[in-house]
């Protein structure tokens, strides 16, 4: 998808102030308010080459929930869309681990918990899936 594409599909559409670089990609577009799982996050657009790369959601805070409950509802909210979470290494849930990953179709998705317990954030990803040849490596 492109920007041009991005900026048709998405309403409330704003232009990022100062970028971010993730990956390679640049966050140029915003939006603030997003529902998804029942929660409010900010997404973030990030473009590489002109194309789409990487959707980044942040919850915004002010949620009464503990932020180990409202993770645990995210991962659960992912689980029912798409299937079993990819396992961990070491037997910890993808909770306790604050990290769970998912591959659907030509994307990779994420949902990681991370900070302090004062100032934790949630973030959920959708990214392009990129496969390398082993000989790239």
């Amino acid at each position: 998808m492109s920007a041009s594409e991005l900026r048709e599909a998405v309403p409330g559409l704003q232009p990022v102030r100062r970028p971010q670089t993730v990956a390679g990609a640049v966050g140029r577009w915003r939006v603030d308010g997003v529902q998804q799982a029942d929660l409010v996050f900010d997404e973030t657009f990030f473009f590489a080459e002109q194309t789409l790369q990487r959707v980044e959601l942040v919850l915004q805070p002010g949620t009464s929930a503990q932020p180990d409950e409202v993770f645990a509802h995210l991962v659960a909210s992912l689980r029912a869309s798409y299937g079993p979470e990819l396992p961990l290494h070491g037997g910890l849930s993808s909770v306790e681990a604050g990290s769970a990953s998912w591959v659907h179709d030509e994307m990779d998705i994420l949902a990681l918990q991370s900070g302090s317990a004062s100032q934790t954030r949630v973030r959920l990803i959708y990214k392009a899936r990129v496969l390398k040849d082993a000989s790239e490596l």
